[in-house]
């Protein structure tokens, strides 16, 4: 483990010790995913990017996501899935409106023996009045035990 990753595990484990850390996950291995967004409209910065804090059998996730139209009936919404092999474990969504949206949760289930290894994430813009309604991004999956 290389001097910068023993760095973000070290920084991870104490952020967990302070208390953002309640639940199952710990800080063993943190797993940074980048800006994601949909090619079709360039990258308007509709999710800034996060951090995958891996735990026992769950998984903490933090990042924002960004919507920066001006119509109220326009909004950015950033998916997650969290797999066990090909089993979908656990599902949500953050959803922003004319705002940048910062979040941190716990995807998983605590009781799964051997959790989770694989969190899914697809960023989509909502743009009811006009064709077509939705435009997604590509899926990125961020791994267990990977090094983003």
């Amino acid at each position: 483990m290389g001097i910068q990753r023993r760095g973000i595990a070290m920084f991870a484990a104490a952020a967990a010790m302070v208390g953002v850390g309640s639940g199952t996950a710990s800080a063993a291995e943190v797993d940074h995913w980048p800006i994601v967004c949909s090619a079709n409209t360039g990258c308007p910065d509709w999710a800034k990017g996060g951090a995958v804090v891996w735990g026992n059998r769950t998984a903490e996730v933090s990042g924002s996501v960004r919507d920066s139209s001006k119509s109220q009936y326009e909004w950015v919404t950033v998916y997650f899935d969290a797999f066990a092999g090909s089993t979908k474990i656990d599902s949500t969504s953050r959803t922003a409106n004319n705002e940048e949206r910062p979040f941190r949760f716990f995807i998983g289930d605590p009781n799964l023996v051997g959790g989770i290894d694989r969190v899914r994430i697809q960023v989509c813009g909502h743009f009811p009045a006009t064709w077509p309604f939705e435009e997604c991004g590509p899926q990125y999956n961020v791994w267990r035990g990977e090094w983003t």
